[in-house]
C-alpha cells in the first residue's frame, strides 16, 4: 500500500507498507483498522483507492472490487472540509 505524503504527519511520508490480509473476502473498513497501529491514524479518517477504480468503500470487500493479490492500493487521509492530502 502506497501512503501519500502528508504534511506534519510524522507516519506518512510517501512510503509503501505491506499489509498482510487472510482473504480478499476483508471489508475495506476491516483493511483500515489493520492499518490504525501503522499509521497512527483513525479508520474513519484513511481513504483508500484504487488506480481505475476510485476510493473503495468501506461496507464493500476487496473481492467486490476484484483487486487482484499483490495489488498496490493507496492510502490518504480524509481531512476536515472535505480536503484530501
Amino acid at each position: 500500500m502506497g501512503c501519500t505524503l502528508v504534511e506534519g504527519h510524522e507516519t506518512l511520508r510517501g512510503q509503501t507498507l505491506s499489509v498482510a490480509v487472510p482473504n480478499l473476502g476483508i471489508t475495506v473498513l476491516a483493511l483500515k483498522e489493520r492499518l490504525v497501529e501503522q499509521v497512527k491514524v483513525p479508520a474513519n479518517k484513511q481513504r483508500i483507492s484504487a488506480d481505475g477504480l476510485g476510493f473503495l468503500r468501506d461496507e464493500l470487500s476487496l473481492a467486490h472490487y476484484n483487486v487482484p493479490r499483490e495489488e498496490a492500493l493507496t492510502l490518504s487521509i480524509k481531512e476536515r472540509g472535505g480536503r484530501r492530502k
